[in-house]
């Protein structure tokens, strides 16, 4: 005989009170869903019922989760709890749902977009404690061996943020906000083996982007020293770009490839040459960058795009010139 029992899933945060270090754990957020849902159970026989048992899954992981319910009879399997969300990054509160079952229940717990890390979970008396059942996942349960601890050292002479970056949607979130330098100013968070960070000034005068990857981790854990030499790599440099075209106003974005959208507007409308007597006058613009940065001039019809890049053949000394010209404009814009 089969049985269809309903169940509410109910989201409820649980705090944590414990005086364990401040750790923080890096992931995206999204909102926790509560979902009604049946869980399916084949009764031993009509005369001894199975015992109904309550059960509490909670998100200690810094992944997103599912729970399937397993009918090992009928091997299907029907999601009960969707997106479950990972505790927060303070490490103050972590979000768990409740439901209605039975004993000996089987149930996975399947990360999301990651379909190949699943854990078995059992419902049986070692779990019960006033007839409720607790499960705590973790990130070591959901994906072993590729959980590490990720070290920023700030042995630089800058304070710094660091952002997670997500590298499918290019979001990014900070997860450590405004340390201080120091050769012992450090903070630690829980991550993965290839997840990127990176680590900018609160003026955005510097980005270094840092990958968690093979040859950075000792056992399960991993240290990123930021260094002055890794902060300013290039040289400063004063840039000048100088209007040499006949007609068209010139905007001037900075452009930052690691980022995504990554365009900022630095010189707006910059004029023409002009023709007088004889003899022409130039307009220009000077501003403060350093080698290897990026910049795109167009004009405000988008007639045409130019990508300018500060390298060792535009200085002389701490300069750097970039002349537009009728010519460079033309080549583009066909």
């Amino acid at each position: 005989e089969i049985l269809l029992i309903a169940v509410i899933a109910n989201a409820s945060a649980v705090n944590n009170n414990d005086n364990s270090p401040r750790q923080i754990d890096v992931c995206p957020t999204t909102a926790s869903k509560t979902i009604n849902t049946t869980v399916k159970h084949k009764t031993l026989d009509n005369k001894y019922p199975p015992q109904s048992v309550e059960v509490e899954f909670i998100n200690d992981s810094s992944q997103h989760f599912h729970i399937k319910f397993i009918d090992s009879d009928a091997l299907s399997e029907d999601f009960i709890i969707w997106d479950l969300e990972p505790k927060s990054h303070d490490g103050g509160n972590f979000y768990s749902e409740t439901i209605d079952s039975f004993m000996e229940h089987e149930f996975d717990v399947v990360a999301v977009n990651q379909e190949e890390f699943r854990i078995r979970l059992v419902i049986d008396k070692e779990e019960l404690s006033d007839n409720k059942a607790v499960f705590t996942i973790t990130d070591e349960m959901l994906m072993p061996g590729n959980v590490v601890q990720v070290e920023f050292i700030n042995d630089s002479s800058h304070s710094f943020h660091v952002n997670y970056i997500d590298t499918e949607t290019l979001e990014e979130e900070m997860v450590i906000a405004n340390l201080r330098p120091s050769a012992t100013s450090s903070e630690t968070v829980r991550s993965f083996s290839g997840h990127e960070f990176a680590v900018y000034d609160e003026d955005r005068t510097f980005r270094v982007r840092v990958v968690v990857g093979e040859g950075h981790v000792s056992g399960d854990q991993v240290i990123f020293r930021i260094t002055d030499e890794m902060i300013h790599p290039q040289k400063p440099v004063d840039v000048k770009f100088i209007n040499d075209t006949s007609s068209k106003q010139i905007h001037i974005n900075y452009f930052d490839p690691d980022k995504y959208g990554g365009e900022e507007l630095i010189i707006w409308n910059l004029s023409p040459k002009k023709h007088s007597d004889g003899n022409s006058s130039f307009h220009f613009e000077t501003i403060h960058s350093f080698t290897s940065h990026n910049f795109i001039a167009y004009d405000e019809g988008h007639s045409f795009r130019l990508g300018l890049q500060v390298g060792e053949d535009h200085n002389s000394g701490d300069k750097a010139t970039f002349a537009i010209t009728d010519e460079m404009i033309i080549i583009k814009s066909q």
